[in-house]
């Protein structure tokens, strides 16, 4: 299930790369254009290319996502639970838990980034931009010797095991904006400004048909 579903997200991943660079083409076309709907074509590609942008982005998201959770996720030898290392660790949802956003191979996971170790008690962050804050107490089996411990989360306890676990994303920094290369070739900084031009310049348009 998991390879079928990286396979689609790596060919829709191309097939947005030839959309975005057809696109381009057409926005070049058109400023060579003398047709009087050069305007409206233009606004139309530019909002077409906003939108595969967003995909193509998005889709490269969820590839790392998949990526992440399929490598590395389990680690035999770390027996306790570590704070400030931005580890996210991993839970399995009962059924009527489970998200109806997201494929079906990551609907029955949740994760729950630990911020924070005070003793035993255990401080971790989940749901929409690790929101929720989320209070546990580290227990250590006694089969494994490995900590575990139970959350408590929409009337349902989740099992966290400190062996499971993937890295947490980071913020885009500065450096990343100058190093980062996109679909285009331009750097990360470059498409942005770009995208600026082109939605100032969608607004004018549209001020002006007003």
């Amino acid at each position: 299930m998991f390879l079928k579903i990286e396979t689609f997200l790596k060919n829709f991943k191309i097939f947005c790369w030839y959309l975005l660079v057809l696109s381009d083409f057409l926005i070049r076309y058109s400023f060579r254009s003398s047709c009087n709907c050069k305007l409206e074509f233009l606004t139309i590609i530019l909002k077409f290319q906003a939108i595969v942008s967003i995909l193509y982005m998005q889709t490269n998201w969820w590839l790392q996502y998949f990526n992440n959770m399929n490598k590395n996720l389990y680690h035999p030898n770390d027996k306790t639970f570590t704070a400030g290392e931005n580890l996210v660790y991993i839970a399995d949802l009962p059924a009527h838990l489970m998200h109806t956003d997201v494929p079906k191979n990551v609907a029955c996971k949740e994760l729950f980034k630990l911020v924070q170790r005070n003793g035993n008690e255990l401080i971790f962050k989940s749901g929409a931009y690790y929101s929720t804050e989320y209070r546990a107490k580290a227990l250590k089996s006694p089969s494994t010797g490995r900590e575990i411990c139970f959350v408590n989360y929409r009337g349902a306890r989740l099992l966290l095991e400190s062996t499971r676990y993937i890295y947490g994303g980071r913020s885009i920094t500065q450096d990343d904006l100058d190093t980062l290369i996109v679909y285009n070739g331009q750097t990360l900084r470059e498409f942005l400004k770009e995208r600026e031009k082109w939605a100032k310049f969608l607004h004018r348009s549209d001020q002006s048909k007003a």
